[in-house]
C-alpha cells in the first residue's frame, strides 16, 4: 500500500525545488536585464552592454565656439538672466535697476523696458518661468556672504502685458548656513546666480567662490518664508551663473565661468526624475575668453542663447553681448532618442502661413511646454524645439524649398504638412 505521507513529502520537495529554480531564473533574468554603466556613446568609458545609466560617464575635454549675434545696448550691461516668452527675449540687470528688458535678436536696438514698481533690486541674478508666473531671483550674495533677505519675486505674466504689474514674494534661507559673519567680497559659498522651476519647487544652484562647486537647494515655489534644503553637490570647478531646464528631455544646462573668466556650459542629462546630478555630466569650454557669461536660455533642445555682462579691467573691456550656442554635436543623438511625454492632441490651434518662406507661426494653447520636430518626407529629423503657450515663431531658413512634416505629441502624434517656398 502506498505511503501517503511519503508522497506528500516528495510533492513538497518537488514544489520547493521548482520555486527555488524559478527564483533563480527570475533573479538571473533581472540581473541580466539591468546592466549598470555609462550608456552615452560619446563618453570615453561608454559601455555598449549597459542599459541603465549610473551616472559614471567620463568625457574628453572639448570646446565650442558660440556665434556672436549682437552687442547689447548699454542699459543691459549687467545682464544676468535670460528667457524667451511671448515671442521675445527677456533679461534683467544685476544691480539697482528694477526693470525687465525685452527684445528680439533680429532687432536688438528696438528693445522695450518694463518697470517693476515696488520691487527692489539688491542683486537680481536670474529669471525663469512657469505657465503663469515669471520668477526673479534677488539672491546675489557675493559682497559679504551674509544676506538675510534672500528672495524670489513671483510676477504674474499677464500683468506684464497689462499693467499694473502684480506679484508676491518667496523668501528663503539656506538650511546649511549657520554663520552669518561678514566675509570679504567673492569669498562665500552661499552666493547664487542660477535656478530652475519645476511644477512644485524652485531648485537653486549655488555659486561657490571658495569651493568652486555648486550645491543644489530646493524650496517650494509658494509665497512665504522657507528653509532651502540641500539636495546634492557637484564639483564643477568653476562659478555657476545661469541655468535652463528642459523637462521633456531630462536636460539641464548650467552656464558659468572660471576665476580667470574662462566661460563654460555644463550639460546635465539623462538623470532620474529631478535628481539632476544622477545622470550624465559634461563640461564644455566656450571659446570666448574674458567673457563673464551670466545667462542662458533655449531656442531649441540643440541651440541656446547666452549673454555676458560688461567686463572692464586691466585695460581690457568686453561689452555685454548676445551669442548663439549650437550643441547639436553633443546632444543630437540623445535628443532624438529621448522619450517625450504625452501631450494634448488638440493643443495646436493654428500653423501659418502655409506655404511659408522663412518662418511659420504656431499658435499653441497648451499650458505646458511641448517638444516638436520637423522632418523630411523620409522621416529624417532636420529641426526640433519647444512650443510655449502662446505665439511661437519657428524659423525655416535652414531648410531648402520642399515639403516637410511638422510633428508634436507621442502616443497621439499629430503631423502637419508644411511647404517651404
Amino acid at each position: 500500500m502506498p505511503n501517503f505521507r511519503g508522497y506528500q513529502f516528495l510533492y513538497f520537495l518537488m514544489r520547493l525545488s521548482f520555486c527555488f529554480l524559478l527564483s533563480l531564473l527570475i533573479f538571473s533574468s533581472n540581473t541580466y536585464a539591468q546592466v549598470l554603466g555609462c550608456t552615452d556613446p560619446l563618453a570615453s568609458n561608454y559601455n555598449s552592454l549597459a542599459n541603465v545609466n549610473n551616472g559614471t560617464c567620463v568625457y574628453p575635454s572639448t570646446s565650442v565656439s558660440p556665434e556672436l549675434l549682437a552687442e547689447l545696448p548699454a542699459v543691459m550691461n549687467g545682464t544676468s538672466g535670460l528667457l524667451q516668452w511671448n515671442g521675445k527675449i527677456w533679461t534683467q540687470n544685476n544691480f539697482s535697476d528694477n526693470k525687465l528688458y525685452s527684445f528680439q535678436s533680429s532687432s536688438l536696438p528696438a528693445y522695450q523696458s518694463t518697470t517693476l514698481s515696488g520691487y527692489t533690486n539688491i542683486d537680481w541674478e536670474e529669471i525663469a518661468q512657469d505657465e503663469q508666473y515669471l520668477y526673479i531671483a534677488d539672491f546675489g550674495n557675493n559682497v559679504s556672504g551674509n544676506r538675510r533677505d534672500l528672495r524670489f519675486y513671483r510676477i504674474l505674466k499677464n500683468s506684464l502685458l497689462n499693467p499694473p504689474v502684480t506679484g508676491d514674494t518667496i523668501r528663503f534661507s539656506y538650511s546649511t548656513q549657520t554663520d552669518f559673519s561678514p566675509l570679504g567680497a567673492n569669498q562665500t559659498n552661499f552666493d547664487a546666480e542660477a535656478f530652475v522651476v519645476t511644477p512644485d519647487s524652485l531648485y537653486i544652484f549655488t555659486k561657490e567662490w571658495s569651493s568652486q562647486k555648486t550645491s543644489l537647494f530646493r524650496i517650494p515655489k509658494t509665497p512665504g518664508t522657507h528653509s532651502a534644503t540641500l539636495q546634492e553637490v557637484l564639483d564643477v570647478q568653476g562659478l555657476v551663473a545661469g541655468a535652463v531646464y528642459l523637462p521633456a528631455y531630462r536636460l539641464v544646462l548650467l552656464s558659468g565661468y572660471s576665476t580667470q573668466l574662462q566661460p563654460f556650459v555644463y550639460l546635465l542629462y539623462d538623470f532620474k526624475q529631478r535628481d539632476f546630478f544622477s545622470g550624465n555630466k559634461r563640461k564644455i569650454t566656450l571659446n570666448i575668453p574674458l567673457h563673464q557669461v551670466e545667462a542662458i536660455t533655449e531656442e531649441s533642445p540643440l541651440q541656446y542663447l547666452i549673454t555676458n555682462e560688461r567686463f572692464s579691467q586691466f585695460g581690457v573691456t568686453i561689452p555685454a553681448r548676445l551669442h548663439r550656442l549650437n550643441l547639436s554635436t553633443f546632444l543630437s543623438s540623445y535628443i532624438q532618442s529621448s522619450p517625450v511625454r504625452e501631450v494634448d492632441f488638440n493643443s495646436v490651434s493654428r500653423i501659418y502661413p502655409n506655404p511659408a518662406n522663412n518662418e511659420i507661426t504656431v499658435d499653441y494653447i497648451g499650458s505646458l511646454n511641448e517638444s516638436y520636430t520637423i522632418t523630411d518626407i523620409s522621416g529624417v529629423v532636420l529641426q526640433c524645439g519647444l512650443l510655449r503657450s502662446g505665439v511661437n515663431k519657428i524659423l525655416l531658413s535652414k531648410l531648402s524649398p520642399g515639403i516637410y512634416i511638422f510633428s508634436y505629441g507621442k502616443t497621439q502624434k499629430r503631423q502637419v504638412k508644411i511647404i517651404r517656398k
